[in-house]
């Protein structure tokens, strides 16, 4: 493969997933964003997460993390606390928890869907240069 056309596959690969999983969580009623969101709450289920630092570890804007944390609220899935003038502290609301088993099975559907036909090699390779990719990016 030319290096010229890595970029444009891995762009498409991410217009791609995050088509499938705007799909396939419509009818939970949630986005891309919220998706990500919730699997970063999933990780830290225990733990109070700042807003500040959910905007810098998924690497989003603070507007579009507001929009979908108070989506998110609206919909009973985390609970939201006022820290400070700036900042805000969100959990898992009991019904968010509640959703956890359902996206994990959906998102590892979109995995094995995404991975059919590639070998453990190809895949272990594959991450290791997209991590890579993403290491050479990070001083950006």
């Amino acid at each position: 493969m030319n290096k010229n056309f890595l970029g444009d596959t891995i762009i498409n690969l991410h217009t791609a997933i995050k088509t499938l999983i705007e799909t396939e969580f419509s009818n939970i009623g949630i986005g891309y964003g919220q998706v990500n969101i919730l699997m970063k709450l999933y990780f830290d289920e225990e733990v109070m997460v700042k807003q500040t630092a959910l905007v810098k570890s998924l690497g989003i804007d603070k507007s579009n993390a507001s929009r979908n944390i108070l989506k998110l609220k609206e919909k009973g899935y985390i609970d939201v606390v006022l820290l400070n003038k700036r900042d805000k502290g969100i959990t898992l609301s009991p019904k968010g928890k509640e959703l956890k088993p359902r996206i994990i099975k959906i998102l590892n559907t979109i995995s094995d869907k995404m991975t059919k036909g590639i070998s453990e090699e190809q895949a272990t390779i594959t991450n290791h240069v997209l991590q890579a990719m993403k290491g050479n990016l990070e001083w950006i």
